[in-house]
């Protein structure tokens, strides 16, 4: 509502009603966010087509096909381990607007399976042309699915051109090691062997060869890029590439109010009808759909936490129902207050922090919390909270340190004595001392968040939490709120591109910059 609001006012509208489609809901922004497109080649199809049929008039074959293969490479990777043995996996299955398939996958192998070294990295990824006397079948894998374009000044039209440059930075440099860590991913080896190949009218060499996993390219004939994450700053950007989403557009809602001409217009959000409006869905995401293949899995079931204020839980009701939701409301528990009521009735339960309850426990659909018996992977995350949300976002950091607690009093406790807030209970159990907890906040967003948002949530820090030394937490986390200007410019110029983002925001709300003692020391050239 308050998003609605000030996009009301900056368009001089009243504010009318906010409609969401929920999360559960597969292929909208709230469920999906961000994928970059790559699609699998698959041969088996067209070998088995009628004599005049395309791929195209066989989606049915397309999904029946694609499915069997990926069913295959799940259970190498997750049960034969040809990779190491893994403790964690999340895929996503999408459709390129052309319709074609394809997964993104992202696996945690065990630590002795991690690789650690060049010849590791080496040994699972290849970024070169095989020998094709040596390795003739390899060969021909490599330049049917692992090359990549060419783009750039041998063919300046291809899809990946943005502005003159390819956005996969093809072609790469010739590297004669790996190099471990590079920006968080590794520079893998591109020796110049001399070998090329011939792609059309071009010849390419390693420079142009898509990171693959000779095993498996050699095994399912098919574009399948295998990269490695070296840091937990690059997993973020993986989470964003596999979640992705529908090509769509929102669409904001204008309606007159008929009672009075005179009045102004209403400006409502209806994200079920953009959604309606914007979808497009391809035959063989139809066909997908229809037979019902999971569009996306992962290893750990994730538990999401309820975190809010004493009576003031969220309440949802169909329009003139209001009464009986707020009856059902006052006599069914959330997570949280059925979590009170667990550790009021079994001091076994105590010994637990709340985001740790679900490891142990099961959340019936009556609202309360059983002992688990079954089910060993099993995350509980509790909600995100703002910190402009000044008393909920305090009781959230103190759930994270209460074990047991048996009410909305017990984390506001310090040494026998409730306090008025839990902001005060925050700051009297050393919490919130100097700028750590904000620091703490940071860095936990930044393994999470976007630059742009990492930004947006360092003005909110500013403006609603009064941070003791808000140039030091400029300086610790200005890299990383830069770093999507830095794909785009140089460092030198993408700080001051931040800086004078995050003052924008920051005088919208009447504040600068400068009232905080934040400073650029370079101007941005236009």
């Amino acid at each position: 509502m308050d998003h609605l609001a000030n996009e009301a006012a900056i368009e001089g509208l009243r504010p009318g009603r906010v409609i969401i489609l929920p999360s559960s809901f597969h292929g909208r922004l709230r469920a999906m966010q961000q994928n970059y497109q790559d699609a699998m080649a698959i041969r088996e199809i067209e070998e088995q087509l009628f004599p005049g049929q395309t791929p195209s008039d066989r989606r049915d074959l397309i999904t029946r096909v694609f499915k069997l293969k990926l069913n295959e490479l799940i259970d190498d990777i997750f049960k034969k381990h040809v990779l190491g043995r893994t403790i964690a996996n999340v895929f996503v299955i999408e459709f390129q607007k052309r319709g074609l398939p394809h997964c993104h996958m992202f696996i945690i192998l065990a630590n002795e399976d991690k690789p650690k070294d060049e010849n590791h990295i080496d040994h699972i990824v290849c970024s070169e042309i095989p020998d094709q006397d040596q390795f003739p079948q390899l060969y021909e894998c490599v330049r049917r699915h692992m090359i990549h374009g060419p783009c750039g000044t041998l063919n300046p039209h291809s899809p990946c051109m943005e502005d003159g440059i390819c956005s996969k930075q093809f072609p790469k440099e010739f590297q004669n090691d790996t190099l471990p860590n590079k920006d968080g991913y590794p520079r893998y080896r591109r020796r110049d062997t001399g070998i090329t190949m011939t792609i059309g009218k071009h010849e390419v060499d390693n420079r142009w060869i898509v990171p693959y996993n000779p095993c498996l390219l050699m095994k399912y004939n098919a574009h399948i890029n295998v990269e490695i994450c070296a840091t937990v700053k690059s997993i973020k950007y993986l989470f964003k590439y596999i979640y992705k989403g529908h090509d769509c557009a929102n669409i904001k809602l204008q309606r007159p109010i008929q009672e009075d001409a005179a009045a102004q217009g209403t400006l409502e959000w209806d994200e079920i009808k953009a959604h309606l409006d914007a979808r497009y869905v391809s035959a063989p995401e139809a066909a997908w759909r229809l037979f019902e293949f999971p569009l996306h899995d992962k290893s750990h079931a994730i538990i999401r936490l309820a975190v809010h204020l004493s009576n003031q839980q969220p309440v949802y009701f169909a329009e003139e129902n209001e009464r009986e939701a707020l009856e059902r409301a006052a006599t069914k528990d959330t997570t949280l207050t059925a979590w009170f009521k667990l550790n009021a009735k079994n001091p076994d339960a105590r010994q637990y922090l709340y985001h740790d309850i679900p490891q142990h426990f099961v959340f019936e659909r009556n609202g309360t919390w059983k002992h688990r018996l079954q089910g060993e992977n099993v995350i509980g995350r509790m909600y995100s909270v703002s910190p402009s949300d000044v008393e909920r976002y305090h009781l959230r950091l103190l759930l994270l340190y209460t074990p047991g607690a048996c009410s909305f009093d017990d984390p506001k406790t310090v040494d026998g004595q409730v306090c008025q807030t839990f902001m005060e209970a925050a700051k009297r159990q050393g919490l919130l001392r100097d700028d750590t907890e904000y620091e703490r906040c940071m860095s936990e967003a930044v393994i999470f968040q976007m630059p742009q948002q990492l930004r947006r949530f360092f003005c909110v820090i500013l403006l609603y939490c009064n941070p003791t030394k808000p140039v030091d937490l400029w300086n610790s986390f200005k890299a990383h709120m830069t770093e999507d200007f830095m794909q785009q410019i140089d460092a030198e110029t993408a700080e001051p591109m931040a800086f004078y983002a995050i003052d924008g925001k920051l005088k919208e709300q009447g504040r600068s910059c400068s009232d905080f003692g934040i400073s650029s020391s370079t101007s941005v050239p236009y």
